[in-house]
């Protein structure tokens, strides 16, 4: 692969991109928590933060960006507009009430960073149906482990003999 691609592409063979996201969690009727931030990788990082997050995760918004550069000033500004509902570490905290007023920041962000030929706006994956597939992925991985790993199978026949 020439140097030029191998910049291009990451090992996995899927070109890279960077990534704008924010997290959306919520229990019930409460407040609206929000984690943003980049990512090459969002997906992955989604799977750090679910793990991590002591409140419901609902829905995760991505945005492609040109750059990783832009995708640092992006999120800069949006971490600044979200400043009022500051609650703890990178964490925002959004009243109901505040939620149009919420909307209309990073809006505002999004309209001054976007082009006629590259425009931004939010995909949003809702977060349960990605986490149920990340389980059959492991359970699948872990089951053609079991069937077909010949030498872990010894393994656990060695130790059963060793334990009796």
């Amino acid at each position: 692969m020439s140097t030029f691609q191998s910049g291009i592409y990451g090992t996995d063979g899927r070109m890279k991109g960077s990534f704008v996201y924010m997290l959306l969690c919520n229990d019930a009727e409460g407040p609206i928590y929000i984690k943003a931030g980049l990512s090459d990788t969002p997906t992955k990082r989604l799977n750090a933060l679910r793990v991590a997050c002591p409140i419901t995760p609902r829905y995760f918004y991505v945005v492609e960006v040109h750059s990783r550069d832009q995708a640092k000033i992006i999120e800069a500004e949006l971490l600044s507009a979200f400043e009022p509902w500051h609650h703890n570490g990178e964490w925002f905290k959004i009243p109901v009430e505040d939620k149009a007023e919420f909307n209309e920041s990073w809006k505002k962000v999004f309209r001054f960073f976007s082009t006629p030929a590259w425009p931004l706006s939010w995909t949003k994956i809702a977060v349960q149906p990605l986490a149920e597939a990340a389980k059959k992925r492991k359970q699948f991985v872990q089951t053609m482990y079991v069937k077909r790993g010949r030498a872990f199978q010894d393994f656990k026949k060695d130790l059963r003999m060793s334990q009796e």
